[in-house]
C-alpha cells in the first residue's frame, strides 16, 4: 500500500508542474517569449537597388536572413515542446480522475487470475494469451501481473527447437516466487540438444518446488524420442518433496526405477496416459501406494491385476482402469473393501467381466460409477442383468449406506426390467445415463419420471 501511495504522489507533483506550465501558458508569458523575428525593412535590399549594390553588402543580407531563420526555427521548436508538454498534463488529469487509475493493484491481481485459461492445467507462454498478454497493456497492468505470483506457476515447456528457452523459464518462475509449480515438458527436439539439455538443467534445480509434473513427447517423428528417456529418469531422480502429480503421457515406455518412496513421499496422484503403460510395474516396484489417492490407467487389465492394484493402493478415492479380461484361475478368497474408494471408471469391459469383477467387490464410499463397453464387441443378446451391482450394493449395506448417486453405462445393453431394478433398488440414485444402440436416456429427470410413475400406479392399486 506504501508503494501505491508513494507512486500517486509522484503523479500528483507531475500534475503539479504541469497546471503550473499551462497558468504560465495562460498568462501570456509563453506569448511573449514566442515570437517570430522579421527582418526590418533596412536588412532587405530594395529591387531597384539590388543592382547597384556591392558584394559586401550582399552577403551581410545573406548572413542576416540566415540568423533570423534560425532564430525562428529554434522558437518553434520550443513552442512544439511546450504543447507536448500541456498534451501531458492533459492526459495525466484525465487517467487521474478516471476510476480505473485509482483500483489497488491487489484488486488487479485478483481480477487476473480469473483470466487464466481453464481448460488445461498448464499454461502456454505465448504472448497473445494470459498471463503474458496481461503484461504488456500499460505500466499498472504490468505492475500488477509482475507482481502476483499466482499467474505463473504453472507452463508449458515445448522443448522443440527454442535456444533461448531457459532465459523464458528464469524470468517465468522468478515471478512465481516459492509457490509450489506445475510444469508440463513436451520434448521434440528439432536442433541440438545442449540448448534442451541447459533448460532441463534449471527445471532440475527446481525439484523442491515441483506440485505437478506431465512428461510427454510430440507428435511427429520417431527419431524425435530419441535422448528422452534417459532424460526422463534423471527428471523423476531428483528429489521431489512437494509433487503431488505425476503424468506420463505417450512416448515414454521406460518404468520409472527411480521414483523411490524417499524421492516423492508426497505422491497421490498417477495418470498413465499410454496403454503401452502396465500400472502393475508403478504400483508394485517404484511408488509407495499406500499414499496413492487417485490413478487412472488404459492398459488393459485381468481382474485379477485389478484386484492386485486395490490391495496395493487401498486408500484410492478415485480410480479409472480397463478390465478386459477374466481369466480361469482361482478367484479371491475374500472380499476385497476399498473403504474410500468415491469414482471408478472401467473401461473396455464386457458384461460377463463386469459381473465377476463386481462380486468380490465392496464400495461402501461409492457415489459415481462409469462404465465403457469394449467398442469392437457385440456382446451378442443377452444384455447385462445388474445383478452383481444390486449384490454389491447389498455387502456395501451392512457397513454403511450406499451413496452411489451417479451410474453411466456406456455400450452395454439395458433391457427396462434390469433398468427399473437398478432404479428402485438404490434410492440414491440420482443420475442414471445409458448409452447404447437404440437407446439413450441422459440426465436426472427421467429416473424421477419413472419413479413417479410407479408410485402413481402403486397408489391406484395397479
Amino acid at each position: 500500500m506504501s508503494a501505491n501511495i508513494m507512486q500517486l504522489e509522484k503523479k500528483r507533483r507531475e500534475f503539479t508542474l504541469m497546471e503550473l506550465v499551462e497558468s504560465t501558458a495562460k498568462n501570456k508569458i509563453i506569448h511573449k517569449r514566442f515570437r517570430i523575428v522579421l527582418p526590418a525593412s533596412s536588412y532587405l535590399p530594395s529591387t531597384h537597388k539590388y543592382y547597384g549594390t556591392s558584394k559586401c553588402s550582399s552577403q551581410a543580407s545573406n548572413v542576416t536572413a540566415k540568423t533570423l531563420m534560425l532564430e525562428n526555427e529554434r522558437q518553434i521548436h520550443w513552442a512544439k515542446k511546450i504543447r507536448a508538454n500541456l498534451r501531458a498534463a492533459l492526459r495525466l488529469r484525465v487517467k487521474l480522475e478516471s476510476p480505473v487509475y485509482r483500483v489497488p493493484l491487489e484488486i488487479w491481481s485478483h481480477i487476473f487470475i480469473f483470466c487464466l485459461p481453464t481448460e488445461d492445467e498448464y499454461i502456454d507462454p505465448t504472448p497473445s494469451a494470459a498471463p503474458l498478454v496481461l503484461s504488456r497493456v500499460n505500466g499498472m497492468w504490468r505492475a500488477a501481473a509482475t507482481q502476483t505470483p499466482a499467474l505463473w506457476t504453472s507452463i508449458r515447456i515445448r522443448l522443440q527447437g527454442q535456444v533461448h528457452r531457459r532465459t523464458l523459464l528464469e524470468m517465468w518462475f522468478a515471478r512465481a516466487g516459492d509457490l509450489p509449480l506445475s510444469i508440463h515438458i513436451v520434448w521434440g527436439p528439432t536442433q541440438s540438444l545442449h540448448f534442451h539439455d541447459n533448460a532441463l538443467e534449471y527445471i532440475h534445480s527446481l525439484a523442491h518446488r515441483w506440485r505437478r509434473i506431465r512428461l510427454s513427447v510430440s507428435k511427429g517423428l520417431v527419431w524425435q524420442k530419441h535422448g528422452f528417456p534417459s532424460r526422463g529418469r534423471r527428471l523423476l531422480a531428483q528429489h521431489m518433496p512437494r509433487l503431488d502429480t505425476l503424468e506420463l503421457e505417450a512416448g515414454l515406455s521406460f518404468g520409472v526405477t527411480n521414483l523411490l518412496r524417499e524421492n516423492a513421499p508426497g505422491l497421490r496422484v498417477l495418470t498413465l496416459m499410454n496403454e503401452s503403460l502396465n500400472p502393475m510395474q508403478f504400483v508394485s516396484n517404484s511408488l509407495p501406494s499406500t499414499q496413492l489417492t487417485q490413478l487412472s490407467s488404459g492398459f488393459p487389465l485381468e481382474i485379477t491385476q485389478a484386484f492386485a492394484i486395490f490391495k496395493n493402493c487401498a486408500n484410492l478415492a478415485r480410480c479409472e482402469i480397463c478390465v478386459a479380461s477374466c481369466p480361469a484361475i482361482a478367484p479371491p478368497r475374500v472380499t476385497i473393501r476399498m473403504a474410500s474408494l468415491q469414482t471408478l471408471t472401467i473401461n473396455e469391459t464386457s458384461a460377463d467381466v463386469l459381473d465377476a469383477f463386481f462380486h468380490f467387490l465392496e464400495l461402501p464410499a461409492l457415489h459415481e460409477l462409469n462404465i465403457k463397453a469394449e467398442t469392437w464387441s457385440l456382446y451378442g443378446s443377452a444384455p447385462w442383468t445388474g445383478s452383481e451391482l444390486m449384490f454389491l450394493m447389498h455387502r456395501s449395506l451392512e457397513v454403511q449406506d450406499f451413496k452411489l448417486k451417479t451410474l453411466r453405462v456406456m455400450g452395454l445393453r439395458c433391457d427396462e426390467k434390469m433398468i427399473k431394478v437398478l432404479v428402485f433398488g438404490i434410492p440414491s440414485l440420482v443420475v442414471f445415463d445409458i448409452r447404447h444402440r437404440g437407446m439413450e436416456l441422459l440426465g436426472r429427470y427421467w429416473v424421477e419420471l419413472v419413479r413417479n410413475s410407479q408410485r402413481t400406479m402403486m397408489s391406484k392399486g395397479v
